[in-house]
Order: structure tokens, then C-alpha cells, then sequence
């Protein structure tokens, strides 16, 4: 096994550094990418404790499986996530379409594309909404946080 680039281990050691003066980096919000595609779209401009609230609203409610969320009224769905900010009914419809996306890709499909191939996993990610060009790379990915790329866990941890 090749010894890691010069580079890698600078970045270890400043990820180390940082970790040991902020303490551990938090576990991602899920691991399956079309949760976290939902994790994106069920609130807008809040901050994560916030976010989380609706999340796990949305879980409760109505869970975080497509076709639930896609036979919930746009009304009653902007409801359950309005504490997420501004534009609940937006929000909604944009778990609407999320649903209708993954329905269409197949959520075990979508989940073996992000395990089998980053290229494969962008190009289907970003067939959805909210999800660009940074949340779509998918390498380095680790099993934690299929869809960050350069979050702390998946530098650290890849």
C-alpha cells in the first residue's frame, strides 16, 4: 500500500486539530441519500437544530419514504414542515417531486449507485431538487454521509 500523499496528511493533521479544540464532528442527520435529500429540502435558510425539529416532524408524521410523503397533500405536508422557514408550500412540493424522482430511480437503486459509483450517484443526485453540483459529489464518500464530500466525517474518515 502506497504511503498517503503529503497533503493528506497535513489535512489529517489539521482535521485532528480542529477535532481536539471542537471536539468530535456530529453524526450526519442519515445515511440514506434520499433522506438526506429530504434532510435539504424540508427546510430553508434555519439553522440545524431547527432543520433537525422539522426532520424529524416530517419522520413522525409522515416518514421518510417516497411514497408516503408523495400521497400527503401539498397542504398538510407544508403544515408539518413549516417550522422550516420561509416557503413551507415551495418546501412542500419540492419533497413532492423528491418522491416522484426517487420513485422513478428506485430508492434501492439509488442507494447502490452511491455505494457502486460516485459518477453514477451525481449524475441521479442531482436529478434532484436542491441537490447541486457540491451536494452531488459523492467521492470521497464513507457509508456515514453518502452525499457531503467534504464534510469533516468523510475527510477524516474515507
Amino acid at each position: 500500500m502506497p504511503a498517503p500523499a503529503r497533503t493528506h496528511i497535513a489535512l489529517r493533521a489539521a482535521i485532528a486539530r480542529l477535532a481536539k479544540f471542537y471536539g468530535p464532528p456530529p453524526r450526519p442527520p442519515a445515511t440514506d441519500p434520499f433522506e438526506l435529500v429530504l434532510w435539504e429540502n424540508c427546510a430553508y435558510l434555519v439553522d440545524d437544530a431547527r432543520r433537525a425539529a422539522v426532520f424529524r416532524r416530517l419522520r413522525r408524521d409522515v416518514g421518510l419514504e417516497p411514497a408516503p410523503i408523495l400521497a400527503e397533500p401539498l397542504a398538510a405536508l407544508a403544515d408539518i414542515i413549516a417550522q422550516g422557514g420561509m416557503l413551507p408550500l415551495r418546501r412542500a412540493e419540492k419533497l413532492h417531486t423528491a418522491a416522484e424522482i426517487a420513485l422513478d430511480i428506485g430508492p434501492a437503486e439509488l442507494r447502490r449507485a452511491v455505494q457502486r459509483s460516485p459518477v453514477e450517484a451525481k449524475k441521479l443526485l442531482r436529478r434532484f431538487p436542491g441537490i447541486g453540483e457540491p451536494s452531488a459529489d459523492a467521492a470521497p464518500r464513507c457509508d456515514a454521509c453518502p452525499l457531503a464530500s467534504a464534510c469533516v466525517w468523510c475527510l477524516t474518515h474515507a
